[in-house]
């Protein structure tokens, strides 16, 4: 979709509220990159992929406190320590 037109007005009165906080985030030639690559599209932005993401951050930072961890990552206590019993074998922490 052409969007050059759109860069010497004021598109945020014909906004949707979503689209304006989009706006508000990434600044308007960010904006009209997103609007042209996806105008006609319905974007969902899945946290699924992020599941993974938050295991590694967890697998790495096995010194800071199961409460921090979970406090930073936004999961439950129990997420961080299923996570943790299921990397040891069903222990939570490593025998030496």
């Amino acid at each position: 979709m052409k969007t050059d037109w759109m860069k010497n007005i004021d598109i945020e009165p014909f906004l949707d509220s979503q689209l304006k906080r989009v706006l508000e985030i990434v600044g308007k030639e960010k904006f009209l990159i997103l609007f042209s690559e996806f105008g006609k599209s319905s974007v969902y932005f899945s946290t699924k992929s992020l599941l993974e993401c938050k295991k590694k951050y967890i697998k790495m930072n096995r010194d800071i406190t199961v409460k921090q961890l979970a406090n930073d990552l936004e999961v439950s206590e129990r997420f961080v320590y299923s996570f943790l019993k299921g990397q040891n074998n069903g222990l939570l922490y490593e025998e030496f």
